[in-house]
Parts: structure tokens; C-alpha cells; sequence
């Protein structure tokens, strides 16, 4: 499937606020993977002090692990999401370019369509993953010398 060969007609009012909701769109998933990976680092920083400032028993310290385990696995699951409704958010935008600008239009402003829309981004949205993972490995094996 090819981009448009003819000329464009210019959007509606209505198509503007749209196109442009579009791209907002993709900056607010964005702005929820930070907040994600944010607020699991907060969750972490309170278990991290409940298990450096209490006596633990074997029972609160499973709890403890249960819940950084909990709480990492969410945060990866949730920026897996917003990864996957990110790459919804480029093809409807993709989609969209390719109906309001002409052949000429696209090629000149070097547009293209992304084969892997999933993919795009996906080395940024790593990086938050792993800052989850590292965090989680940390903090458990830190509530498990607490004990010994």
C-alpha cells in the first residue's frame, strides 16, 4: 500500500485538533513510561527503609521481597503496555500521515512509516525496564542479608 500519488485536501478544523491529538498522544504514553518507572522507584525507596530501619522477622522480610517482587514485575508489565499502546498511537499516526500528505509532501519532509512500530522507542522503554530489574535485584538481595 502505497502513499497517495494526488494532491491533498487541506484537513478540517476538526481533522487539525485531531492530527494534533494524535501526536499528543504519543508524548503522554511517553510521559507514563518516566511516571511508571518513577513511582516503582519510589515504592522501592519505602521498602528499602522499612528494611533498613526495622528488626525483621522471617516473615516480614518474605513480605517485604513479596511485595518489591510485586511491585517490579507491575512497573515492567505496565511499560510493556504503554510500549504496545505506543505503537498503536504510530501506525493510527502513520495511517494519518499518509492520507494528508502527498507523495512529494512526505518525501520531502523525510517521513516514513515505521515497519516495526513496536520496536521504535523500544531501546529507550529497555533502559527503564532494567533500571526496574537492577532495582529489584538490589533490594531483594539487600531484605535477605537483613536476615542473616
Amino acid at each position: 500500500m502505497g502513499i497517495d500519488q494526488q494532491s491533498t485536501e487541506p484537513l478540517s478544523a476538526q481533522g487539525i485538533v485531531v492530527y494534533k491529538l494524535l501526536y499528543d498522544q504519543i508524548d503522554s504514553l511517553k510521559k507514563q513510561q518516566w511516571t511508571i518507572t518513577n513511582y516503582i522507584a519510589l515504592l522501592y525507596g519505602a521498602i528499602f527503609v522499612l528494611a533498613k530501619e526495622l528488626a525483621l522477622s522471617s516473615e516480614q522480610r518474605n513480605l517485604l521481597i513479596g511485595s518489591t517482587v510485586v511491585a517490579g514485575v507491575y512497573g515492567i508489565l505496565a511499560l510493556l503496555k504503554v510500549q504496545n499502546d505506543l505503537k498503536k498511537a504510530r501506525k493510527r499516526l502513520d495511517k494519518a500521515n499518509k492520507k494528508i500528505f502527498g507523495s512529494l509532501e512526505y518525501s520531502q519532509l523525510g517521513m516514513t512509516v515505521g515497519k516495526h512500530p513496536f520496536i521504535s522507542g523500544l531501546f529507550f522503554t529497555f533502559g527503564l525496564i532494567l533500571v526496574l530489574i537492577i532495582g529489584l535485584g538490589l533490594l531483594v538481595c539487600y531484605i535477605n542479608t537483613k536476615g542473616s
